[in-house]
């Protein structure tokens, strides 16, 4: 019988946990934290986490300098992209608060403002801390959650196994979270998915159109049945930059350019967070000069200098001829120092 709780948890919830692992390799960080899954639901604009936060002055952007800020980077690459990295107790702890949130609320499916809400119960973990940090007010927070998510729908209440409406008792293991201490099994071949649950991404034909569109496909690796799908665009796979203001200025072009890099630089296997957060907040060129006048290095210069690609670095466009009007000869000269010394330390 199938009846994890991460059969409750909405697409977007579902993503939010994926992404947080993106986010944890990016940093070469070795585990999956609170301070992950707090990136990972600033991600979508669109979704209750954001927007809220956004409401408190907070950003993806902002957030992910002070968490480098307090830990620094990882020194060594947390494993292949096929590895699983394992959540950390106070990960656990805040997926689980996220279903007490939900049953609290009386909601069937969990969706990422319970995540948040879960994420900001426990006070003493480092996303908590990361908030605290930028002066948000924690009830204010969760009573802004609460209202945007709603009173439950006509009918609407979690039941768990045994027929108890309401139960909070929740696990996390692995990649996946289960009720009571039964891990959530495959509905095809009862292996447990906490062993056995993979990604991946596959080209299909959109029916009806003729052309392909890129989709993300979680599957038991044991007997391949496939488990959810969704299009790759509302995947941590194609993290979307922002439209320029202008397109037609400089200032637009060079975002336009940033966004054709980044594309690449995801479609090789990298989703540069950091950088789409910043350009998200200051636009690329204030990213731009953001990064060289605090003299951060991103993660994805030192992967693409890895994968011997410079040329989709950041500090290489800056030094391209054609952006000469926008960056002067002293931010230029800083951008190639940078490279320089990104390579000098791997």
């Amino acid at each position: 019988m199938l009846c994890p709780v991460f059969e409750r948890f909405t697409e977007q919830a579902r993503q939010v946990v994926v992404l947080a692992q993106v986010y944890a390799r990016e940093l070469k960080q070795g585990h999956i934290g609170a301070e992950h899954l707090l990136l990972a639901l600033l991600a979508d604009g669109d979704e209750i986490p954001a927007q809220v936060l956004a409401s408190f002055g907070v950003d993806q952007g902002t957030v992910r300098v002070r968490l480098i800020e307090a830990v620094g980077l990882g020194e060594q690459p947390s494993g292949p992209p096929g590895q699983q990295i394992p959540f950390t107790p106070r990960a656990k702890k805040a997926l689980e608060l996220a279903l007490r949130e939900a049953l609290a609320l009386g909601h069937n499916d969990i969706r990422t403002g319970h995540l948040l809400l879960g994420l900001v119960r426990d006070e003493e973990g480092l996303g908590v801390s990361l908030l605290l940090g930028l002066d948000v007010e924690l009830q204010a927070l969760r009573d802004r959650v609460r209202e945007r998510l709603g009173p439950p729908s006509a009918g609407e209440g979690v039941r768990v196994p045994g027929g108890m409406r309401g139960s909070s008792e929740a696990s996390v293991s692995g990649n996946v979270t289960s009720v009571g201490s039964e891990d959530p099994l495959c509905p095809s071949c009862s292996q447990p998915l906490s062993e056995t649950l993979r990604v991946k991404t596959i080209d299909a034909v959109l029916e009806g159109q003729g052309s392909s569109q890129s989709v993300e496909v979680t599957y038991c690796g044991a007997c391949g049945s496939a488990l959810s799908a969704g299009r790759q665009r509302q995947t941590p796979g194609l993290l979307r930059v922002p439209d320029p203001r202008d397109p037609q200025s400089v200032e637009g072009r060079f975002q336009e350019r940033c966004r054709e890099l980044i594309d690449q630089i995801q479609t090789a296997g990298f989703t540069p967070g950091g950088w789409i957060g910043l350009i998200t907040r200051h636009g690329a060129v204030g990213a731009a000069r953001e990064l060289l006048s605090t003299g951060q290095i991103l993660p994805v210069t030192r992967w693409l200098l890895e994968q011997g690609q410079p040329e989709l670095t950041m500090e290489r466009e800056i030094t391209r001829q054609e952006w000469a009007t926008i960056f002067d000869d002293a931010e230029r000269a800083e951008a190639e120092r940078r490279l320089e010394r990104a390579a000098e330390d791997d």
